[in-house]
């Protein structure tokens, strides 16, 4: 069973003591990423870290982690709301904001996939776009299939 946290801002700040930990580069496909020589693993950080973070954040699915099962995108929310768009914004929004360096999630576009040409044969619903604003005046614009 996982640890209980009174508050909200008590299991961000479990999350953000993990953060401060090395981080290895992960490659589009979530495996590890070795130095040229292939003898160590590549590290992260900076605003690339802050990416990869958040990446992996919306790539896990809510619960799959016994060690921080509210951890992860909520995709059984999203499905049984037939994928209400503003169920899909309320998850995103919950999942980024996570992670420490999160000030606020906004400017979202959500667009349907069958609405899109060519974007018939996908089995997601959407196409989300919204922007990321950190604590320290960076940007990062994120898109993603839902």
């Amino acid at each position: 069973m996982g640890t209980y946290y009174d508050t909200h801002e008590q299991l961000i700040n479990s999350y953000a003591n993990e953060y401060d930990k090395i981080t290895i580069k992960l490659d589009n496909q979530g495996n590890l990423v070795f130095t040229d020589s292939g003898s160590t693993f590549e590290i992260v950080d900076g605003l690339e870290k802050i990416r990869q973070d958040i990446w992996f954040l919306l790539k896990t699915i809510k619960g799959s982690s016994a060690r921080f099962p509210d951890m992860g995108l909520d995709h059984e929310a999203i499905a049984n709301s037939k994928y209400d768009p503003h169920i899909i914004i309320r998850e995103i929004r919950r999942t980024i904001r996570m992670h420490p360096d999160v000030q606020y999630i906004r400017d979202f576009k959500i667009s349907r996939l069958v609405d899109m040409p060519g974007m018939e044969q996908f089995q997601r619903k959407y196409f989300v776009k919204f922007n990321i604003y950190l604590f320290y005046d960076e940007i990062i614009e994120y898109m993603m299939l839902i």
